[in-house]
């Protein structure tokens, strides 16, 4: 393998100095940096984060939802026999699936459903994720 004629600033040279080129560089190191990117986003690669995203997301929903149903539930908390079971997991595995920061953004999300429909308290959970909703006024008895 040849050495680069510009002895500081090449990937072949363990010892260059970064971001200095010779001006006669022709390495790939040197040369891809000039290729500009396609302004248009490559649809598959797109594809792919969308994805990544979704099961972001819906990883995330998993753990505020078992974070729920072990931690807010009363009189107590649903087994996590049946949790695991529904969630696909382990029962150690669904035990451990989600942590106190997960634990509190489920009390925040649902500040005031709790004792409305637990239907009510799954779309707090999931669809209300920016803003905790208004605690309910009870009217003074």
């Amino acid at each position: 393998m040849t050495m680069c004629t510009c002895a500081m600033g090449c990937a072949r040279n363990p010892m260059a100095d970064p971001g200095v080129f010779g001006p006669d560089c022709s390495c790939w190191c040197h040369t891809r940096q000039d290729i500009r990117p396609d302004p248009r986003p490559d649809p598959l690669l797109a594809a792919l984060i969308d994805a990544r995203e979704r099961k972001q997301r819906a990883d995330h929903d998993m753990r505020l939802l078992l974070a729920y149903a072990r931690e807010h539930t009363r009189p107590r908390p649903y087994r996590l026999a049946d949790l695991a079971d529904a969630a696909g997991m382990s029962v150690s595995g669904a035990r451990t699936a989600y942590t106190k920061a997960d634990t509190e953004e489920a009390a925040r999300l649902t500040v005031g459903t709790r004792g409305r429909h637990l239907l009510a308290v799954i779309i707090s959970l999931l669809v209300n994720r920016q803003a905790a909703p208004a605690p309910e006024r009870h009217p003074a008895a």
